[in-house]
């Protein structure tokens, strides 16, 4: 748990409200370039905040950045479109983090969540195994440590829910979209008709199969798009 120091400090992290629920949260300066994007979904009901990556570790080129650190940033750091409140003030709630695929920038800050429940792929649990995570996190091309954490593999459309004792529904749905790596996910909620797509999918760049095959990845995102044939408010997301 982490008291608010936001007066004497500055974020690797800035966050903003995306949906009634759901916070952007963007690491906006890495020394990697990559720019995470990591959602929060404020979920009170089930006293529970679902965590949709956690980014490059607070790694930032800024050398007046002082607090990397992602879960500390959600814990204390005033939030303007939550009402200027901290999205989990000093903790109160637990996590349940979902990691759309292994790649370097989605998992540097997971080590804050040792503690919570962290969801991966079931898809290729080889591709996961420890001994070639190093490789295929692209830990070891940087030259970096990889994170060490145990993550749950669930299948494909697993409804998630908390991790506490009454395993409340958090209305979200992990779908398998093995491509840009075998382990990617998505994660589709359906009150708030929203898709996130990981690295399915980008906005303004190319798609990188990475490790994955683009016969299957294209089968899989044609799904994906009939999953909200005729629902026309549907919102996709990208976390880069």
């Amino acid at each position: 748990m982490y008291s608010n120091t936001q007066s004497t400090s500055l974020a690797a992290f800035h966050a903003s409200r995306l949906t009634p629920s759901t916070f952007l949260i963007k690491e906006y300066d890495d020394i990697y370039s990559e720019q995470p994007h990591i959602y929060a979904k404020v979920i009170p009901a089930a006293n529970t905040i679902l965590l949709i990556d956690t980014g490059c570790g607070g790694a930032s080129n800024n050398p007046k950045v002082n607090v990397k650190s992602l879960r500390h940033f959600i814990e204390s750091f005033k939030i303007e479109d939550n009402d200027g409140l901290p999205l989990n003030d000093g903790g109160a709630m637990d996590y349940v983090v979902v990691l759309t695929h292994c790649h370097y920038d989605h998992i540097l800050g997971v080590e804050d969540f040792k503690d919570s429940l962290i969801l991966a792929s079931g898809y290729s649990p080889s591709f996961l195994d420890q001994a070639v995570f190093s490789e295929h996190s692209l830990c070891n091309t940087l030259g970096i440590r990889t994170p060490q954490y145990s993550p749950t593999l669930v299948p494909h459309q697993y409804s998630i829910t908390s991790s506490n004792i009454d395993r409340i529904p958090l209305g979200v749905t992990i779908l398998h979209t093995p491509g840009h790596t075998p382990d990617e996910v998505a994660l589709y909620d359906e009150a708030e008709m929203m898709l996130y797509v990981g690295d399915s999918l980008y906005e303004y760049e190319p798609i990188i199969f990475s490790e994955g095959r683009i016969d299957r990845n294209l089968v899989l995102i044609g799904g994906l798009f009939n999953l909200f044939r005729g629902r026309k408010e549907c919102g996709f997301a990208d976390l880069n």
